[in-house]
This record gives structure tokens, C-alpha cells and sequence, in this order.
């Protein structure tokens, strides 16, 4: 019964130790990370390569409607 008791016990203890163990980060760490991603872009830069896609169309001049 002893050595059932001392199992236990130590079955106890090292769960409790792994239980313990997070990956969760605390709130500095956090806003350390995000640091390294603030930028001071605007948030029209991620669309920037769109102000040349329409170059070569014309501007419209005239409207058409089909009369069916």
C-alpha cells in the first residue's frame, strides 16, 4: 500500500507540473512582437500597384443601350 501511495503521489506531482507548463504569452511579450509589424504605411499602399492597371482604356464618351 506504501509504494500505491508514493506512485500516486508522484503521478500527482508531475501532472500537476505538466499542467502547469503554457505557451501562452504574457502581455509585454506581446507587445514587443508587435512592434516588429507596425509600420507607418498608409493603408492605401497595399493597393498601390492598381494606379497603373487602367492606363490604356479611354475614358467614356458615349453610353449605348441596347433597346430590345
Amino acid at each position: 500500500m506504501n509504494k500505491r501511495f508514493v506512485m500516486i503521489i508522484i503521478f500527482v506531482f508531475t501532472v500537476v507540473l505538466l499542467c502547469s507548463c503554457s505557451k501562452t504569452k504574457t502581455k509585454e511579450e506581446i507587445l514587443k512582437e508587435a512592434e516588429n509589424y507596425t509600420s507607418t504605411s498608409t493603408e492605401y499602399d497595399s493597393f498601390a500597384y492598381q494606379a497603373d492597371i487602367g492606363k490604356w482604356l479611354a475614358p467614356e464618351t458615349e453610353y449605348n443601350y441596347d433597346k430590345n
